[in-house]
C-alpha cells in the first residue's frame, strides 16, 4: 500500500490542512491585533516559530492516534489482505521502553527545533545591529562630507570683500569672518593669506605692523618649531586671522615654508578651486586638524591656463578646520549616533591605518566588541577623504539583543516537555475497536449487565448510547438496532 493511500486513511493529510489553516488564522489575527496592541516585533516572530515547531509534533500525533466520538485511540496498521492486524492485549500498550524512547525523541526533537529557532534570531538580529552600525557610520560620513561642502561655500562668501580688486581691512574682513564662525563651529579661524613678492616684503611689513605690532615674516617646520624663514622671491604670509586670540602664533606665518600647507596651495593655484590639505598639526592650538584653501583671482575671474592662474593670483581665503569638533559635531548632528559608546577613528584616506588621524573614545573603559566593527567614507570634494571607523563596546552591543530568542528557545524546550507528556499519557489508550464485531460485543456486554444489575446498567448506560442507537429504554431489557 503506498504511503499516500496510508496517510489519507490516517487522515493526516486532513489534519495537516487544517493545521494550516489554524496557522494561517493566528498569523492573520497576530498581524491585525499586533498594531492594535502595541505588541513588539518578536511576539510575530515567535508565534511562527512556534507553530513551525508544532508542525512536526501534529505529524506523528496524526499518523498515530485518531480523535473519535469515543476517545482517542491508536491507529492499527493495515493488513495486505484488507483487513485489520489482530493484536493481542500485549500489543495494545506500548511498553515502557517504547514510550520512553519516543518521549525523549520529542523532547530532543523540540529541543533542537527551539535552539535552532534562538539561533536563527540571535544571528538575523546581529546581521541587523551590524547594518544599524553601518547606517551609522554612514550618516556621520554624510555629514562630515555635508560640513566640509558647507566650510567650502562659507570661503566663497569671502570673496564679495575682494571684488573689483579691492582689497578689504581688517574690520571689514572680521565683521564677514565672525558671521561664518558663528554659523560653523568646526571652523576655529579665518584668515586671509596675500601673495607678497620679495620687492613687496618690507612694505608689506612695515603695513602689517601699524595692525600688529612686532610684526614679521615667519616660518615652521612640520614639527611646529619656527625656524629661519628662506628668501624666496614669492611669500605667503598670513596677514588677517579672525579671532586673534588664540591664533597670535598663526600671524605672520608664511604657508611656503611648511611642505604640507605649500603642497596643498600649489593644488589650489593648479586646480582653481577649493583644497584642503592632509591632516596636520595646528600652530595655533597643537590639534590635529586641516586647512582649506580658496585661491583668490584678479578680475574676480579664474583663468584658463595654469601660467595665467599664478600671474593673476592675489592670494588665499582660509579657514582652519579642528578634526575633533568636525567629527563631534557630525555626531550630534545623527540622531542615533548621539547615544554611540565606544570608540571612532577617523584614518586618512580610504583604508585602515596603524596612524589614524582622530581617535574619539566614548567607552569609558569598557571593553571594545572584537566582531563588531563599522566602515565608512567621508568625502567632500576636496580633494582628499577620509575612512570613519565605528567601534561599539560589548555593553552596548548587549544592549542592542532583545530577548525574543531566549523566549523563543524557552517556550519551545517547555512545549516539547509538554508534548512530551501528552504523548506518554496517549500511548496509553486503547486501539481502534471494530465497527461490527467491537461494538456488538460492547453491545452485547452492556444488554448482560443490564439483565444482571439494572442499577450498574443504568450507570454504563452513557457508554452505551455511544456505541448504538437506542430506540426504547426500559430498566428491565434494552432492545437495540
Amino acid at each position: 500500500m503506498s504511503l499516500l493511500v496510508e496517510m489519507k486513511r490516517r487522515k493526516v493529510l486532513r489534519a495537516t490542512f487544517v493545521y494550516g489553516v489554524v496557522s494561517w488564522l493566528v498569523l492573520q489575527i497576530n498581524d491585525v491585533v499586533g498594531p492594535i496592541l502595541d505588541l513588539p516585533a518578536w511576539v510575530a516572530k515567535l508565534v511562527f516559530f512556534l507553530l513551525l515547531g508544532g508542525l512536526p509534533v501534529m505529524l506523528v500525533l496524526a499518523w498515530q492516534f485518531d480523535l473519535t466520538s469515543l476517545g482517542i485511540y491508536r491507529e492499527k496498521p493495515w493488513q495486505q489482505n484488507g483487513g485489520d492486524a489482530a493484536s493481542g492485549e500485549d500489543k495494545r500498550v506500548l511498553s515502557r521502553a517504547v514510550k520512553c524512547i519516543a518521549c525523549l525523541w520529542v523532547v530532543f526533537l523540540g529541543i533542537g527545533l527551539s535552539v535552532g529557532a534562538a539561533a536563527v534570531i540571535h544571528l538575523h538580529e546581529a546581521r541587523m545591529i551590524e547594518h544599524q552600525f553601518d547606517l551609522m557610520a554612514q550618516e556621520i560620513a554624510h555629514e562630515i562630507g555635508h560640513r566640509l561642502k558647507s566650510d567650502k561655500e562659507a570661503l566663497h562668501t569671502l570673496g564679495v570683500l575682494f571684488m573689483g580688486n579691492r582689497k578689504p581691512g581688517l574690520d571689514t574682513f572680521r565683521q564677514l569672518s565672525e558671521k561664518i564662525l558663528a554659523e560653523h563651529d568646526e571652523i576655529k579661524a579665518i584668515e586671509w593669506v596675500p601673495l607678497v613678492t620679495a620687492e613687496e616684503r618690507a612694505a608689506f611689513v612695515a603695513k602689517m605692523k601699524k595692525i600688529y605690532p612686532g610684526f614679521a615674516i615667519k616660518a615652521f617646520d612640520t614639527n611646529g618649531a619656527e625656524i629661519v624663514p628662506e628668501q624666496r622671491e614669492i611669500y605667503f604670509p598670513v596677514a588677517y586671522t579672525v579671532p586673534k586670540v588664540g591664533n597670535e602664533e598663526a600671524i605672520g606665518f608664511d604657508l611656503l615654508s611648511n611642505p604640507d600647507r605649500a603642497a596643498a596651495l600649489n593644488d589650489a593655484i593648479v586646480s582653481g578651486t577649493v583644497l584642503q590639505t592632509k591632516a596636520i598639526k595646528l600652530v595655533q592650538s597643537g590639534a590635529t586638524g586641516f586647512l582649506m584653501f580658496n585661491p583668490m583671482f584678479r578680475d574676480d575671474e579664474v583663468p584658463v591656463s595654469r601660467a595665467a592662474r599664478v600671474e593673476s593670483l592675489r592670494g588665499f581665503t582660509l579657514g582652519v578646520i579642528d578634526a575633533r569638533t568636525l567629527v563631534a559635531s557630525a555626531v550630534a548632528a545623527c540622531p542615533g549616533a548621539a547615544e554611540f559608546v565606544g570608540e571612532i577613528v577617523v584614518h586618512e584616506g580610504e583604508a585602515v591605518s596603524n596612524n589614524p588621524i582622530l581617535r574619539i573614545d566614548t567607552s569609558n573603559g569598557s571593553d571594545l566588541s572584537a566582531s563588531t566593527r563599522t566602515l565608512a567614507i567621508a568625502d567632500g570634494g576636496l580633494g582628499l577623504s577620509a575612512l570613519i571607523e565605528l567601534r561599539p563596546t560589548r555593553a552596548l552591543i548587549v544592549k542592542q539583543f532583545s530577548f525574543e530568542h531566549y523566549v523563543v528557545g524557552g517556550v519551545g524546550v517547555l512545549l516539547s516537555i509538554v508534548c512530551a507528556m501528552a504523548m506518554n499519557a496517549i500511548s496509553a489508550s486503547r486501539p481502534m475497536p471494530k465497527k461490527t464485531s467491537d461494538l456488538g460485543e460492547s453491545a452485547n456486554e452492556g444488554v448482560e449487565e443490564n439483565k444482571s444489575d439494572p442499577v450498574a446498567g443504568r450507570g454504563n448506560r452513557p457508554g452505551v448510547v455511544d456505541l448504538i442507537e437506542e430506540r426504547d429504554w426500559r430498566t428491565s431489557s434494552w432492545r437495540t438496532s
